[in-house]
């Protein structure tokens, strides 16, 4: 090494190359956290809330009691269709093998989009084998009705899960005090699906429009093929127009 080589200086890098090489690292970082994204969506589910936007496909699926899937009805057809918005299409979940599944289903309705009774709505596809079932369920009576719910209902073949929209008992709007009375209501109905839910407390009103109103604190108990309610303190009104200045 010569006395020059020694003692020469080290030339910074220019503004120019810093710059490439934020650029670079950036596009590194980005390129990790979509391959992250990826992984997440597509192989094992580490998050444990599953976010199922339009169709999404997975080599294989487990959910822990702590876990939630979530399902957008915005529309009839499932993914996003051509033409509409980002939200006139309904979530689906396609899995190539085995599903496991716990946790809770979460509902949401969107795009100011009311399905008719009997519409339904195949949201969950398995290749392999379907196994377990949700423990609970949010947003299935989320109609601003009151007189229809979502009902759960397993395929014949056990690969598939839906969303029936059904009617209430008698076509009888019901109109939780709350979205949790609401949730432990449908609950209530869908005992196919969760037939340990014999019975079920509901507070806030059950009309027949142009008949009956009441409002109070009910309990619903199934019996055989009917059902039963009873009520200690609701309050009676027969006529129209119920909670209006025209009330007759």
């Amino acid at each position: 090494m010569t006395n020059h080589d020694r003692f020469k200086k080290s030339v910074p890098p220019s503004r120019n190359r810093r710059k490439k090489d934020r650029r670079t690292e950036e596009l590194a970082r980005r390129r990790r956290s979509r391959l992250k994204l990826e992984k997440l969506r597509l192989e094992r589910l580490e998050s444990r809330v599953v976010l199922a936007t339009t169709v999404t496909e997975l080599s294989s699926l487990t959910l822990q009691p702590s876990d939630a899937l979530m399902i957008t009805i915005g529309g009839p057809l499932a993914g996003n269709p051509d033409g509409g918005t980002d939200t006139d299409g309904y979530d689906q979940v396609r899995v190539a093998n085995n599903a496991a599944l716990g946790g809770t289903l979460r509902v949401a309705l969107a795009n100011d989009y009311v399905p008719a009774v009997g519409t339904t709505f195949d949201v969950l596809n398995v290749g392999g084998t379907l196994s377990g079932r949700f423990a609970g369920a949010e947003g299935m009576f989320s109609f601003p009705s009151g007189d229809r719910f979502f009902k759960l209902v397993e395929s014949n073949d056990g690969k598939s899960l839906s969303l029936e929209v059904a009617a209430t008992p008698g076509g009888v709007s019901f109109a939780p005090s709350t979205s949790a009375v609401g949730d432990a209501f449908a609950t209530f109905l869908n005992d196919d699906y969760f037939p340990t839910a014999t019975q079920a407390s509901f507070t806030g009103s059950i009309s027949t429009p142009g008949f009956v109103d009441l409002a109070g604190s009910f309990t619903f108990e199934e019996n055989g093929a009917s059902i039963t309610a009873a009520s200690s303190d609701a309050s009676v009104f027969m006529g129209t127009a119920y909670g209006t200045d025209r009330e007759t």
